[in-house]
């Protein structure tokens, strides 16, 4: 009686932990934006330094 009641236990927290998925970010990719919703280019980050 108790493996049952442990899984059943686990059964219902593996649901709660898995059951609330976040919008994927291929399905809704993220917009670039400037800061103060200026419309303008995002500059490319800089080149990493030559002494790597």
């Amino acid at each position: 009686m108790k493996k049952l009641l442990m899984i059943v236990f686990t059964v219902i927290l593996n649901v709660g932990i898995f059951s609330c998925n976040p919008e994927s970010l291929t399905e809704n990719p993220q917009i670039e934006q400037s800061c103060c919703g200026e419309m303008a280019e995002i500059p490319p980050p800089p080149p990493p330094p030559d002494g790597l």
